[in-house]
């Protein structure tokens, strides 16, 4: 027999983190996907200092913010560290991404968000051993540069201690996530996301939130398809949002430029006239 759903369950309010809305939706970000899940996350490991290492224009960072602020964490501090200067994966940027996401965390989120332009290994000290809750690593992506980063962040984490791992499905050129992503896994418990390059939740800490041990030690394959699947479909929603956006955008910029041929042309063919009548 065929169970009917109930559609007033969509009103429920311990649902509400599926359809907030982010603040900052960037035009170009391979994050995008994971939007819904940063909001999950952020809720039920109720992190007291969240550490994200790779930011550049902020849609991860921002979507973290974001959650810690609608869910009313008051004593929940998120540091963002990154020289914004781009790198040979992510490409080269100017200093106005940092100025413009430097601009959105201060009027969004005031003092509880914390932008930090430095390298990984300088930031390291800010911070004691066994006090970052949460540390999400997006730095280069090559299998040297990321365990690096997470060897060196280790004694960083406290006894909950979750890490993120953003494109662990992405294998191309030199990315190298996934071969430490998979050397991780045969110690720890884990959690992957494959759409938007691949999300990794490690679960490090002995005293992991119960929630992040229990998707972690999750087994049932079709349990973790049925997650997948749909953590991609909330996140489709927001990346079809930010390809119209980028499409408008486009197409706005097309017709700037094809304005400016037109009146460029049409002064070339009024000059020979106005020539004349002189």
């Amino acid at each position: 027999m065929t169970t009917i759903f109930n559609p007033f369950a969509f009103a429920a309010d311990d649902l509400n983190w599926m359809f907030f809305e982010p603040s900052l939706l960037p035009l170009e970000s391979a994050w995008i996907g994971h939007i819904p899940f940063a909001a999950w996350v952020i809720a039920a490991a109720q992190p007291r200092v969240v550490v994200e290492l790779g930011t550049h224009s902020g849609a991860s960072f921002a979507a973290f913010c974001d959650a810690v602020k609608r869910f009313k964490m008051s004593e929940t501090r998120c540091f963002a560290v990154d020289t914004w200067t781009g790198d040979a994966q992510a490409g080269f940027y100017s200093d106005e991404v940092y100025h413009a996401l430097s601009r959105h965390v201060v009027a969004q989120f005031g003092d509880m968000a914390v932008l930090k332009r430095m390298s990984f290994d300088a930031a390291r000290d800010d911070f004691a051993d066994g006090s970052v809750d949460l540390l999400h690593i997006d730095g280069y992506h090559t299998y040297e540069a990321v365990r690096h980063d997470f060897e060196t962040w280790r004694s960083k984490l406290s006894p909950r201690g979750v890490v993120l791992f953003h494109d662990t499905n992405e294998r191309v050129a030199d990315f190298g996530v996934w071969r430490y992503w998979a050397e991780l896994r045969a110690e720890f418990p884990g959690f992957e996301f494959l759409h938007s390059h691949g999300l990794g939740v490690l679960a490090v800490g002995k005293a992991a939130p119960v929630a992040l041990q229990q998707l972690c030690k999750l087994a049932d394959p079709r349990a973790i398809r049925r997650i997948q699947v749909r953590y991609e479909a909330l996140g489709r929603h927001l990346e079809t949002q930010r390809d119209l956006r980028l499409l408008q955008h486009v197409t706005e910029q097309r017709m700037r430029e094809a304005q400016a041929r037109l009146e460029a042309r049409r002064a070339a063919e009024d000059a020979p006239a106005q020539g004349d009548t002189a």
